[in-house]
């Protein structure tokens, strides 16, 4: 895998921390890894998760919602124009590393994010940005391979893929803040 998808698995795993419980997020970082080594035979979410049981009429704008849950991890990359190259023991092992890292720290990123997000408590901030600024925010300060332009530039162009338009001046803005200080 290249870098750029690392990084966005890593998101990945981080956006579904904020979705479950703290007892639980090492079974969604199972469950992730298990589907980007398997990305073929795995749904992220599959139709018997739906209350529907994937079931809508034709015409119902559900069919639509249906569909999007049954995407695989390929699926989700292709949408990001990230093609999955064949995922190694190696990727997998970052990818864990990384997650159990993050999220370790997690506490003094959250104060760090609350102390240079002015107006803006972390439970306001949308989920799919904290998992950015989670992530940007981590490498800028605890991960001495990733420079600060490439961590910053990386979480904008995550926020030009997962998050509305104006998002990525917001994520720019926020770990522009960790560079001065």
């Amino acid at each position: 895998m290249t870098r750029r998808q690392l990084r966005e698995s890593i998101f990945h795993v981080l956006f579904r921390v904020e979705f479950n419980s703290k007892e639980e997020w090492k079974e969604q970082l199972e469950l992730y890894m298990d589907e980007l080594d398997h990305p073929a035979g795995r749904s992220v979410i599959t139709a018997e998760d739906d209350e529907t049981g994937g079931k809508t009429a034709p015409s119902d704008a559900g069919e639509a919602a249906a569909a999007y849950r049954e995407r695989n991890i390929s699926q989700i990359f292709e949408e990001a124009d990230m093609q999955v190259t064949d995922v190694t023991d190696l990727d997998l092992a970052y990818i864990r590393q990384k997650v159990e890292q993050i999220h370790e720290r997690l506490p003094e990123i959250d104060e760090k994010l609350a102390e240079n997000t002015e107006g803006w408590a972390l439970n306001r901030i949308g989920k799919t940005e904290l998992a950015i600024l989670r992530l940007s925010v981590y490498e800028l300060l605890y991960d001495e391979d990733v420079p600060e332009k490439v961590a910053i530039n990386e979480a904008v162009e995550l926020a030009k893929i997962y998050c509305p338009e104006e998002a990525k001046g917001f994520v720019n803005a926020v770990l522009a803040k960790f560079t001065r200080s």
